[in-house]
């Protein structure tokens, strides 16, 4: 029978849990909830809410916030998703289409903002239109001349970053499809 490591805490885990969540109250700026930095002395950061939201979440620290200061972080990560979907904390961007190819350095904050946002249980804004060409099996075989990852039966030819990453993660997770 699987036992739920949090049924017993032993001293080091409350050791750990101490200074985690002391260290995210450290981080903490301003009396809005979900504002946060990284690192000491930093300025306020995506990252600094994402994982001080994490920390708060495997501690099981989220429950001592209202449903209206849960709202109010979700909506601080919503704030940096584009019409299209994607998520970036560059403002200018926000305002564009970006192709699959270009989303290369923006899947990471994306990853990251639709995580906090399941944890926080709350949808995001905008659905994620910059995803609907990976509905189109051309894709997969299409973009940069790389042939790593391409579509076993299909032809050799080339496979994008995107296609790839798409791909593995459907075989990771058993994506129906």
């Amino acid at each position: 029978m699987p036992a739920n490591l949090f049924d017993y805490e032993t001293p080091g885990y409350r050791r750990v849990k101490s200074s985690a969540v002391q260290f995210v109250h450290a981080m903490k700026l301003g009396p809005q909830p979900g504002h946060y930095r990284k690192e000491p002395g930093g300025q306020e950061s995506f990252y600094g809410s994402y994982h001080g939201l994490h920390i708060l979440d495997l501690f099981g620290e989220l429950d001592a916030f209202t449903e209206a200061e849960l709202d109010t972080w979700a909506d601080y990560f919503r704030e940096n998703q584009s019409e299209h979907g994607f998520f970036t904390t560059d403002p200018d961007l926000r305002r564009r289409r970006l192709t699959l190819d270009a989303m290369e350095p923006h899947w990471h904050a994306t990853r990251g903002h639709l995580w906090a946002l399941r944890v926080l249980d709350r949808p995001p804004t905008f659905s994620l239109r910059f995803l609907e060409p990976l509905l189109d099996p051309k894709y997969f075989i299409a973009g940069s001349g790389d042939t790593t990852g391409a579509i076993p039966g299909q032809p050799a030819t080339r496979c994008s970053p995107a296609a790839r990453r798409f791909r593995a993660a459907r075989l990771v997770r058993r994506i129906p499809g």
